[in-house]
């Protein structure tokens, strides 16, 4: 049997806290795992989380790799957002830009065809959609088309 990746090991102690005194894991994996469970608010990744957007120390490090990665160029962990699937992070950004009723309610532009998870989306939050449909070159402009084939 393959030897479990390091990623593996303190996922397996986050998931069973015990597992912290085991010596058959890395000291080094029930140290992560002890700092990911003390950042916890609970002190356990199935606890609910003071912040909607992350664990804090999880962001800061994800802000300090992305430096690192990218040169030097900053990154603050405040801009960086964890949640538990893509639609809910559009949900939070559309809740963040709906406001208003009637003709003023917010219009979100939304090309067609679309995915069809968006609609529901969008009127779950509260916006409209507005619908652009999406031309070919070839429909937009036919003459300059011709032109430039024909040259």
């Amino acid at each position: 049997m393959a030897p479990m990746s390091f990623v593996r090991q303190v996922l397996a102690v986050c998931l069973y806290p015990e597992l912290i005194t085991e010596k058959c894991l890395p000291l080094d994996a029930r140290q992560r795992a002890q700092k990911l469970l003390g950042a916890c608010s609970g002190g356990s990744v199935g606890s609910y989380s003071l912040t909607s957007c992350g664990i804090p120390c999880i962001k800061k490090s994800v802000a300090e790799f992305i430096m690192r990665r990218d040169g030097g160029v900053s990154s603050n962990p405040e801009d960086i957002i964890f949640s538990s699937g893509s639609q809910k992070t559009v949900m939070m950004v559309l809740h963040l830009l709906a406001s208003g009723d009637g003709k003023t309610q917010t219009g979100v532009l939304t090309l067609r065809p679309c995915p069809h998870t968006l609609p529901p989306l969008l009127d779950e939050a509260g916006v409209t959609p507005v619908a652009k449909r999406f031309f070919t070159l070839r429909q937009l402009c036919p003459r300059m088309l011709s032109v430039l084939v024909s040259s």
